[in-house]
């Protein structure tokens, strides 16, 4: 429920962008999957933009799952 609160308060705020959205979840202690879920599920953002900034800004955790041939596959879409 504590992942809903704080949504909220950043859906309030109309001038954040991804990045910051991002850098609110790594405050938050929010693991990356998790991160990446609640975003693409409650932001009006494309996964592939979403998963950029995961894997740019949560450096601690391990690397990207997905191998370049899929990763290009998105980019065409």
């Amino acid at each position: 429920m504590g992942n809903l609160e704080f949504i909220s308060e950043i859906k309030k705020n109309k001038n954040i962008n991804l990045e910051d959205i991002v850098n609110v979840f790594i405050e938050k202690k929010v693991s990356k999957y998790q991160a990446f879920v609640l975003i693409r599920d409650n932001f009006n953002y494309k996964q592939l933009e979403i998963m950029y900034y995961l894997n740019l800004l949560y450096k601690d955790e391990e690397p990207n799952p997905f191998n370049e041939d899929f990763m290009n596959c998105l980019k065409e879409e």
